[in-house]
C-alpha cells in the first residue's frame, strides 16, 4: 500500500510540558517544524514560477499604468492560492505559500506605486497592510502556524518601525534620503525586472539601502532601534525554544539575527568604529547561539558562534598590524572560547563529545 503520510498532518509526538497558552492557537506548527521534503520544495518552486508568470503578464498588457492589471492579477493569484490549497494538500500548498509570500506585498505596491507615484510616504501602508495580512495568514485558515508568515510579519513590522524612526529623526537632516531601511524586506520580482519600477522608488524604504548604494547610509537612530528589536526577537526565540515551541521560535531567531547583524553593520561604520561594530555583531551572534541551543537548532548555534569568531577577528585585525601581536590575539581568543565552552557544557547538560554515543 502506498504511503499516505502528509507533511501537513501533525506529527505523532508528545506535547511538551507547559504548552497550555496562546501559542497553541497557531496549531502544531508552533511546536514542531514539519519535515523537509523534495516534493514540497518543488511545489514552492512552482509557486515562484506562477508569480513570475503573473508579473510577465502584467507587463505584457500594460501600456503606461500597470496599477489595474497588477492589482487584479496579483489579487486573483492570491485568492486562487488560498482557495485551491483549502482542498488540495501536498506540494500544491508549497506553491500556494510562495505565491502568497510575493503577491501580498506586490499587491500593495501596485495599489500605491503602480503609476510611478513619487515619494515614499505611502510605504508605511505597504508595510502595515502587508504585515497585518501576514499575521492573519499565520493565525487563520490552512496557513495557520506556518513560520514563513510569522517571519514576514516580523520583518515588515520592524521595517515599518524603522521607516517611521528614520522619517521622524533623520530624513530632515542634510543629505538624507526620503526614506531608508536597514535591510530589504522583500525585493519583488517586478522591481528586479522592471527598470521603470526601480527608478520610481529609488529612495523608497521597501527596496532598502543595500539595493541602492550601501547599507551604511542608514542613520544611527534607525539602526539602534532595529538593533534593539533584533535582540528582543532573539530573546523571544530563546524563550520559545526553551518552552518547546520550536516551530514558533524559528522566525524570531532568523529575523532577530538578520536585523541585529544588519544594525551592527550600520552602527560600526557610521561611528567609524570597527570595535563597536564588531562587539555588537559578536553580541548578536552570542544571543543567536544561546537562543538556538537545544534540540533541532544546530544551524542557529553554528551561525551564532561563527559570527562571534568573525566579529572578534575583525576587531583583532583592526587592533594591530603586527603579525606576532595578531597571533597572540588569536591565541587568546582560542583559549577564551575553549574555556567558555568547557565551563558552560556541564551547566547546559550537554553530552560529552567522546567515543560513547550520547545518552
Amino acid at each position: 500500500m502506498a504511503d499516505t503520510t502528509r507533511i501537513d498532518a501533525p506529527p505523532s509526538e508528545p506535547t511538551p510540558s507547559g504548552t497550555s497558552g496562546p501559542v497553541l492557537r497557531f496549531g502544531w506548527r508552533a511546536r514542531t517544524r514539519p519535515p523537509s521534503g523534495l516534493a514540497h520544495v518543488l511545489g514552492a518552486g512552482a509557486g515562484a514560477f506562477a508569480v513570475l508568470a503573473v508579473e510577465a503578464l502584467v507587463h505584457k498588457i500594460t501600456s503606461t499604468n500597470p496599477t489595474a492589471p497588477g492589482v487584479l492579477l496579483n489579487g486573483a493569484l492570491a485568492l486562487v492560492a488560498l482557495g485551491v490549497a483549502l482542498f488540495v494538500v501536498g506540494p500544491t500548498r508549497g506553491a500556494a505559500v510562495v505565491a502568497l509570500v510575493f503577491t501580498v506585498p506586490l499587491f500593495w505596491l501596485y495599489v500605491f506605486y503602480g503609476n510611478n507615484q513619487p515619494g515614499a510616504s505611502w510605504f508605511r501602508l505597504v508595510y502595515l497592510l502587508s504585515a497585518l495580512i501576514f499575521l492573519g495568514l499565520y493565525s487563520l485558515l490552512w496557513t495557520r502556524g506556518r513560520a514563513i508568515f510569522l517571519a514576514l510579519f516580523l520583518l515588515f513590522a520592524t521595517s515599518y518601525i524603522g521607516f517611521e524612526v528614520h522619517r521622524q529623526f533623520e530624513a530632515s537632516h542634510p543629505g538624507a534620503t526620503d526614506a531608508q531601511t536597514i535591510v530589504p524586506v522583500l525585493v519583488p520580482f517586478d522591481i528586479v525586472a522592471n527598470p521603470s519600477a526601480q527608478t520610481s522608488i529609488t529612495n523608497a524604504a521597501f527596496v532598502g539601502n543595500i539595493a541602492q548604494s550601501g547599507i551604511t547610509r542608514t542613520g544611527d537612530w534607525e539602526a539602534a532601534v532595529t538593533l534593539a528589536l533584533g535582540a528582543g526577537f532573539l530573546v523571544a526565540g530563546a524563550v520559545l525554544n526553551r518552552r518547546g515551541y520550536n516551530g514558533a521560535a524559528v522566525p524570531f531567531l532568523v529575523v532577530g539575527a538578520i536585523e541585529g547583524f544588519a544594525a551592527a553593520a550600520v552602527l560600526g561604520p557610521n561611528e567609524h568604529s570597527v570595535l563597536l561594530g564588531g562587539l555588537l555583531a559578536a553580541a548578536i551572534g552570542a544571543l543567536l547561539a544561546i537562543g538556538g541551543h537545544g534540540p533541532g537548532r544546530r544551524a542557529s548555534v553554528w551561525i551564532g558562534v561563527i559570527a562571534v569568531v568573525a566579529s572578534v577577528s575583525a576587531i583583532f585585525l583592526d587592533a594591530t598590524t603586527n603579525e606576532l601581536g595578531l597571533a597572540g590575539y588569536y591565541a587568546l581568543g582560542a583559549v577564551a572560547l575553549l574555556a567558555i565552552g568547557t565551563g558552560i557544557g556541564p551547566m547546559l547538560h550537554e553530552p560529552v563529545d567522546s567515543d560513547e554515543p550520547p545518552s
